[in-house]
């Protein structure tokens, strides 16, 4: 039971889909079950993958075929993917990189990452960001024939995109202004334990996904690849310019990891 309050606190903290307020008052919320319910993000995100590859088939399946409609279908499952977490992980990007790119003092960068304003950087991610999953996921589905396939790829990216920022969350201190933040009672703990089980059920998963062969092991293999040095270069860069990370890094951490495990499933169809 403690499994099913856990998740519906971070459905809603993590997303805008609806949910009974009887559920969440049976949820009985309490900053240790927040705490808690952050290692079930990936849970978080196949829902979201789940919803934006149906909103992709059904584009797919409406439209005439040609290049214009995969590229629009693309365009509506990103668009639905934004819409269901209410831009949460953008907003994160966005903040991150006006932080990094503003100042390089740490303490100027933190106070510019707390503007609710957008900058010059924060905008100019924004859009290359979304651009280029909006192409990818284009890309991606004029190569891959099957439908089954493409649904897949997007489930798995959005499962294993929500995976990665835990481990900054488990190797980093935060760094936020912890008064203020949105992020604070969730993002404070994961223990080894959290993590050991996470990665026993993702490799479950992808080991169950390659035996069925919705996914091909060159295409796992490469999309881990590439999102785990995406991720090692980011923690890096978080830990040498602010000594840690926030919840904007952390919302960065997903969308850039995104993109790679696009980038990685691409390259080797």
């Amino acid at each position: 039971m403690n499994f099913i309050r856990h998740l519906l606190i971070s459905v809603q903290f993590f997303s805008r889909l609806p949910i009974p307020k009887s559920w969440m008052r049976w949820a009985d919320w309490c900053p240790q079950k927040e705490s808690d319910s952050l290692i079930y993000a990936p849970a978080v995100g196949l829902i979201v993958g789940i919803c934006c590859s149906l909103v992709w088939l059904l584009a797919m399946l409406l439209f005439p075929t040609s290049s214009a409609s995969t590229l629009l279908a693309a365009a509506l499952c990103v668009a639905s993917s934004i819409w269901l977490t209410g831009a949460l992980h953008e907003d994160g990007l966005a903040d991150l990189i006006d932080g990094l790119g503003g100042s390089p003092d740490r303490a100027r960068a933190l106070e510019i990452m707390k503007d609710s304003r957008i900058g010059t950087y924060g905008g100019l991610a924004l859009i290359l960001a979304t651009l280029i999953r909006i192409l990818l996921i284009g890309a991606l589905g004029q190569a891959l024939l099957n439908p089954a396939h493409v649904i897949v790829a997007i489930c798995l990216v959005n499962i294993i995109s929500r995976a990665w920022p835990l481990g900054l969350v488990y190797l980093l201190p935060n760094v936020g202004d912890l008064a203020g933040s949105k992020t604070h009672y969730i993002t404070r703990f994961i223990s080894s334990k959290q993590l050991l089980i996470l990665s026993s059920i993702l490799l479950v998963i992808c080991f169950g996904l390659l035996r069925l062969e919705l996914i091909q092991w060159q295409q796992l293999l490469l999309g881990l690849l590439l999102s785990g040095l995406i991720w090692l270069y980011l923690k890096t860069r978080l830990q040498s310019r602010l000594g840690g990370y926030t919840g904007d890094g952390l919302g960065a951490a997903q969308q850039l990891c995104e993109i790679g495990l696009y980038i990685g499933f691409l390259i080797a169809v």
